[in-house]
């Protein structure tokens, strides 16, 4: 039963499954998020300005986190719509090897090398 209840929901009006899934307003979602850089609190205008102008992704692309306004323009939106957006801007793990960075020896050493290498081709 819960299954055909859940399948309903994804095929439902945005609003109805926001609704459904618990709606709540941008300051719950910011004190959900807890604290952001620095130590302070996330300030309610930050859901609320991904829900209206979204994120840019690397792809180029602009994602919008769900939500519905509320006679009175108050945006609403679910735990579960917010689980969603921060799910979709997760482009690879973070525990991704990154290329160690040379330092400024490394790139000197590199770049004789490589004049070396193109004397030697005749360039």
């Amino acid at each position: 039963m819960a299954g055909v209840v859940s399948e309903q929901l994804d095929q439902a009006d945005p609003t109805e499954r926001l609704l459904a899934e618990g709606g709540i307003g941008m300051g719950e979602v910011a004190r959900r998020l807890g604290k952001g850089k620095g130590g302070k609190p996330t300030h309610p205008s930050t859901p609320a300005r991904w829900a209206t102008a979204g994120v840019l992704l690397p792809s180029g692309r602009r994602l919008h986190l769900e939500s519905v306004s509320l006679p009175g323009g108050r945006l609403v939106t679910s735990w579960l719509a917010v689980l969603r957006f921060l799910r979709a801007q997760q482009t690879q793990p973070r525990t991704a090897e990154v290329a160690p960075v040379r330092g400024p020896g490394g790139r000197l050493r590199a770049s004789q090398a490589a004049g070396e290498e193109l004397k030697a081709a005749g360039c």
